[in-house]
């Protein structure tokens, strides 16, 4: 049997302030003069310390020692009593600790967690040991809802969120046993006044009528951009979600969110008005970073998962190829990201012993859509979210499941080679923009990319296949026998859903056409075989550390059924 060790996972978000989240009172602490009391549990607090505490099992009464406590710039360790203290920078604004898994996730009354307090001296927490293991269990992971996108009065994407996605969602985790959910940033569109309204959206997210924990990170469009820096344009997320770099311990992982989000001007031209920023780590940030995983003792033995908003492996990234060799550092490593609005799974080559040798980035599905009004993520697949599937110190299972399918087994579209989705444009099936060809069939773009005419070829979408579709493989079976199809060498945009994006989206918002234009994906497949007649189906395997899982069917998308605005 296999030993289990424990898993890491890693998301990203930056620093903590002085004014108190809503709930913090839920967990008692507060402001202690430093005069009134010179030991804490036994132990002598020292001078120049500006925060102190005692963290305490809720069961025996017990000091906890060894417990990772840190401000957003610095960490320190509980002693042998239970007590922590240090001198907080100046910036401060909360003091917090990294989970230990033996406990469970500290609450607030909606049922989402609470980890951090805001007293400027003294705070206390007491943990409540886990009576369950959690060695197995899942993460819900999705990104960009935007609610609010028209402002404080907006209720389309509320309206949508609970129709549709929160419906969804709740089916499909009444269905599994333990769950968290990752969520990567840009939960509301500039409306940071509204950030506490989508806090009680995400809460009904319910398992058995409990809510589902929820771990955020602050996107781009979380900021507010009445200020000059990335701490101030943060303080509405904090008094909602607390700290932006944060980590806590799950069974047998270990999860740290960081904001990769900084500042650069006040973009009051830009849409909705949101902060001009540059991507990736401060310094500071990559000092905290560092210190908080150094606080993991077994990194060979670990699964590391990193969630920011932003991808991380960009040339615009500062501290990418930091994370980069500190992923290497780990037994299995993985990077959850948003941002873009599509659902690309990738893979980057590294000599490494991870998966196939490979660092991995998993962009999450936006559930409500390409610029959260479609049904559809700007890479053209259906609106959706992952589910991960930890064991041990590995990812051992990832499942795409898209919103409104009755089941799971909706993950790839086929397609007639020969189909095209529009009026000829100036008696031509193409299109030239600033970008270069735009085409909206497969022959023009195959022909040209591929070197072979797809008529008469089937053609395959796979949703979640990966980078060069390492991780699945697809068959043409008919009458039972079946026969590998091959995979397109390069990335391209799904012609259909992209004829649906230009023709409907340009009209409605000409920032659909620009957006969709970086949806590519590599989950390209095809074999020589009409796709009229009868007698044979497309079956998709998904290779995964627990084993194969297939799915099948033989319906052609033909045309925009099935899609809407």
């Amino acid at each position: 049997m296999r030993k289990l060790v424990p898993v890491i996972l890693l998301c990203i978000a930056f620093s903590c302030g002085k004014d108190n989240h809503p709930s913090g009172e839920e967990q008692g602490g507060g402001t202690v003069p430093e005069t009134t009391q010179e030991t804490i549990n036994g132990t002598k607090i020292l001078s120049g310390s500006t925060r102190v505490g005692l963290i305490t099992d809720s069961v025996t009464g017990a000091g906890i020692p060894g417990v990772p406590v840190t401000d957003g710039y610095k960490y320190t360790l509980t002693d042998a009593n239970g007590v922590y203290q240090f001198a907080a920078h100046e910036d401060a604004r909360c003091v917090y600790i990294s989970l230990p898994s033996a406990y469970e996730i500290p609450l607030a009354k909606d049922g989402e967690p609470l980890f951090w307090k805001t007293g400027d001296y003294r705070n206390d927490f007491s943990l409540t040991p886990r009576t369950e293991d959690w060695t197995e269990y899942s993460v819900l992971a999705f990104t960009d809802v935007h609610f609010y996108d028209k402002g404080a009065s907006s209720t389309v994407e509320t309206e949508r969120y609970n129709s549709r996605t929160l419906k969804d969602i709740n089916a499909y985790v009444s269905g599994l046993d333990k769950v968290i959910i990752l969520n990567t940033g840009d939960l509301v569109t500039n409306v940071t006044g509204k950030l506490a309204s989508s806090r009680a959206e995400f809460a009904k997210i319910k398992k058995g009528g409990i809510t589902v924990p929820m771990f955020p990170t602050i996107g781009n469009h979380d900021f507010n951009n009445s200020y000059s820096s990335t701490l101030k344009c943060s303080e509405d997320w904090f008094k909602v979600y607390g700290p932006l770099d944060y980590s806590v311990n799950i069974g047998n992982a270990h999860i740290v969110c960081l904001n990769d989000v900084q500042f650069s001007y006040n973009n009051d031209g830009g849409y909705g008005k949101a902060i001009g920023f540059e991507k990736g780590l401060t310094d500071a940030q990559w000092a905290w970073l560092q210190a908080d995983l150094n606080t993991v003792s077994d990194k060979a033995g670990t699964l590391l998962l990193i969630c920011v908003h932003c991808p991380i492996f960009a040339n615009d990234f500062a501290h990418a190829g930091d994370i980069r060799n500190l992923l290497k550092t780990f037994g299995e490593s993985h990077i959850f990201s948003g941002h873009n609005h599509y659902n690309v799974h990738r893979q980057f080559a590294d000599t490494w012993k991870g998966l196939s040798g490979r660092l991995s980035e998993e962009h999450n599905m936006a559930p409500l859509g390409g610029l959260w009004r479609s049904s559809l993520g700007n890479d053209g697949s259906p609106n959706g979210y992952h589910e991960f599937r930890i064991n041990g110190n590995a990812i051992v299972r990832q499942t795409f499941k898209a919103v409104g399918s009755e089941d799971a087994s909706y993950q790839f579209r086929i397609y007639d080679g020969g189909a095209s989705y529009h009026a000829p444009v100036n008696g031509k099936y193409d299109y030239a923009d600033a970008d270069g060809k735009i085409c909206f069939d497969w022959k023009t773009i195959l022909e040209g990319s591929e070197g072979f005419d797809p008529t008469d070829k089937i053609l395959v979408r796979v949703f979640d296949a990966g980078t060069r579709g390492l991780n699945c493989n697809v068959y043409y079976n008919k009458e039972g026998i079946r026969y590998k199809m091959t995979h397109l060498a390069n990335a391209h945009r799904d012609q259909c859903t992209f004829s649906f994006f230009w023709n409907g989206g340009v009209t409605l918002n000409s920032a659909y056409a620009t957006a969709y234009n970086g949806g590519k994906t590599q989950g390209f497949w095809y074999y020589d075989a009409s796709p009229s007649g009868s007698g044979w189906k497309v079956e998709v395997e998904f290779k995964e550390p627990e084993g194969s899982r297939w799915y099948e069917s033989s319906t052609i998308q033909k045309d925009y059924t099935g899609f809407a605005w």
